[in-house]
Parts: C-alpha cells; structure tokens; sequence
C-alpha cells in the first residue's frame, strides 16, 4: 500500500511529503485555480515529482458549475477539465477525477445522461494521454 497526502504543487509541498516519508501527493486544483496557469507550470511540477522521487497519485478539479441551468455543458469549464488533464499527462500523474453539477430544471435521468455527455468528451480527451478519468454525477 503506498500512502499520500493531498497538498500543494509547489517545490515546498514536494519537500514536505518526501520529508514525512509519504509515498505519493495528490492535488485539488479547484474552481478557484486559473487552469492555463497550473498547466504551465506542469514541468516544473513534473521537476519537482522526479527530484523529491515524489509521484503525484492524482488531481482533481472541484467546485466549478460544469453544466448550464438549461442542461447544456459549458464550453470553457470543458476546457478547462481539458487543460488540467494535459498537465496530468505531461506530470505524469494517471488519476484525474471531477464531478458534474446537478441541473434543477432536469430530470434525474436528464441529468444522469448530461454527466455521461460530459465524461465521454473527458474520456475521449484522456484516452491517448494515459490519465484515468474518476468521475463522480454529483445529484
């Protein structure tokens, strides 16, 4: 069994672990985190993971509304799922996990069905970059 802890992505955050004697990190790059600038910083990342013999076990990206009041996907929270998982890929991490939010004006079924809409075009974007897609239909 190997054991992580989830944490920040900066050189620090990597001492930190190795220093506890941890196995992996993992990160929550959430709603409140500019995507294009996690992305860019995915080989410094990678530099750090490789430097501390840090693995980063997975990310995720929480609390960002993904689906419109009339059931539609948002393009740029799509993007933005899309950019977090190419910085997944270049850092090497396999696991990347996200929700959807649940749309009062749809049924459960409806909604059921928008949440698999959604991970198909995920799983579709993720399936040459070797990241696994956990995806949860949050109702």
């Amino acid at each position: 069994m190997k054991l992580g802890i989830i944490n920040g992505w900066e050189e620090g955050n990597f001492k930190y672990v190795s220093d506890k004697g941890l196995d992996a990190i993992e990160f929550c790059v959430n709603h409140n985190y500019d995507a294009d600038e996690f992305l860019s910083k995915a080989e410094s990342i990678k530099s750090y993971s490789e430097k501390y013999n840090i693995p980063v076990g997975s990310m995720g990206r929480w609390g960002m509304v993904r689906i419109d009041e009339n059931g539609e996907i948002i393009p740029e929270a799509l993007e933005a799922d899309k950019k977090v998982i190419t910085a997944a890929s270049i850092i090497g991490c396999p696991v990347y996990n996200c929700g959807v939010n649940y749309t009062e004006s749809k049924s459960f079924y409806e909604n059921c069905n928008i949440a698999i809409k959604y991970f198909s075009e995920l799983l579709d974007f993720a399936k040459d970059k070797n990241v696994k897609i956990a995806a949860y239909n949050c109702s």
